[in-house]
């Protein structure tokens, strides 16, 4: 399966440092790549890592995390971007096994896409 994301990190090819952790939620936070909700109570990982020498963090939903898995992006903050660009491009997306949080993700992010560009394969 090819992957979805092409990351331009600038002059830091690679973090410096990164660390990923599975957390559960004690207040409301926002997912960094859809930008949803993400609800007291619910899991999410929890990302940080110095690029260039800045530290940045990042917090991912349970299902932008299943299509990561699936769509082997590693830029954080940018899968739905990543998604929408490949869908206006060639109207299709690689086939993988979401699982239902990313199948409802996915599910999510195509009304918004298509909400915004018409539907898929429309002239």
């Amino acid at each position: 399966m090819r992957s979805l994301c092409e990351c331009d990190y600038g002059d830091a090819e690679s973090p410096e440092f990164l660390s990923e952790e599975k957390r559960r939620a004690r207040k409301d936070h926002r997912c960094s790549d859809c930008g949803g909700v993400i609800a007291v109570g619910e899991t999410y990982v929890h990302v940080s890592g110095m690029w260039g020498g800045r530290i940045e963090t990042y917090k991912i939903c349970s299902g932008c995390g299943s299509l990561r898995g699936v769509f082997g992006c590693a830029c954080f903050g940018e899968l739905k971007s990543e998604i929408f660009e490949e869908l206006h491009e060639t109207g299709d997306l690689p086939i993988g096994d979401f699982g239902a949080l990313g199948a409802a993700k996915l599910d999510e992010m195509l009304a918004q896409f298509n909400a915004a560009h018409g539907e898929i394969g429309e002239d």
